[in-house]
């Protein structure tokens, strides 16, 4: 008869367990930036910052049990990586953000290990060869950079999928993400393609002034989302 209760139980113990962990990792990068601040020459070593967008159903899969799948992405590419709460997510569509830090190199590598990551079967599933080419690859951007990405008439962008051979969406002025002024940029296709316009729009941000960076945010602002 106890049974049926046992499964929400089960649930909840995963999730506060996911909570645990994501504020242990928050502790840490505050304790890692303050570190930095006191340091010249590290806080002046470049650092971006790529926000990839994962539904929320993902995220486990991302930490892994007791975190040590995240441990293995950072191990793997440098990078530091953490996910806003399950309660902070993208208005409408649900999403999770994963803010990874790090050069452009880091950035990069990490994005390409949780997207593979994502597009392999799960424990008893049959692998599917083109799952890493259905999904799309989604980041924010700060609206101030959009328009660099785009382009005068477009000519960017056009510029940056005839060079990649991915599809590039940038979502419209009026799906803006107001609480923190971001908005998404989406991209389809084959895996080397997204990779490789990943890549290319980044090494664009890297060449804009300072201000046009992707910026580490606090996303509670998303709580209730």
């Amino acid at each position: 008869m106890s049974s049926p209760e046992k499964a929400p139980d089960a649930k909840r113990g995963r999730e506060d367990e996911e909570e645990i962990l994501l504020k242990r990792q928050r502790a840490e990068a505050a304790q890692a930036a303050n570190a930095l601040g006191t340091n010249g020459e590290d806080a002046s070593a470049a650092k971006y910052f790529l926000k990839v967008l994962i539904p929320n159903a993902d995220a486990g899969r991302v930490i892994g049990k007791g975190g040590e799948q995240l441990k293995t992405f950072i191990e793997q590419s440098g990078a530091s990586i953490r996910l806003s709460s399950s309660d902070e997510v993208i208005p409408g569509s649900g999403e999770r953000v994963i803010t990874i830090g790090g050069s452009l190199h880091e950035i990069s590598l990490a994005q390409q290990y949780i997207m593979a990551h994502l597009a392999s079967p799960r424990s008893g599933e049959e692998a599917d060869p083109a799952a890493g080419d259905a999904r799309a690859l989604k980041f924010l951007v700060p609206e101030l950079t959009a328009g660099s990405i785009i382009g005068k008439s477009g000519a960017v962008i056009k510029d940056l999928m005839a060079t990649s051979g991915a599809t590039i969406k940038v979502s419209q002025p009026a799906d803006l993400l107001r609480a923190t002024l971001e908005r998404t940029v989406s991209l389809l296709g084959g895996v080397e393609a997204k990779n490789k316009a990943q890549a290319l729009i980044y090494e664009r941000i890297a060449s804009l002034p300072e201000e046009q960076h992707p910026k580490e945010i606090n996303y509670s602002c998303l709580k209730g989302g």
